[in-house]
């Protein structure tokens, strides 16, 4: 089983910031696991979603209704 890192310990990992993992976090771009009220990760799983091409949970750009088109 792939030991679990804290926010901290990801971000030594990567060689990023804490505040980096936690947008990616944020954003739903890294695999995160919930125990408690803690947030844990599994390095092997962040590289693989990093590393695709879709990631998972990606939000679209944009919400709401779409623009209507300008006149021409």
């Amino acid at each position: 089983m792939d030991a679990l890192m804290t926010r901290a310990e990801l971000a030594s990992a990567l060689h990023v910031s804490v505040r980096t993992v936690a947008r990616l976090t944020a954003a739903g771009r890294i695999p995160v696991i919930n125990v408690g009220r803690r947030r844990l990760y599994r390095l092997e799983d962040v590289l693989t979603a990093l590393s695709s091409d879709d990631p998972p949970g990606r939000r679209p750009a944009r919400r709401g209704r779409p623009r209507k088109p300008l006149p021409a």
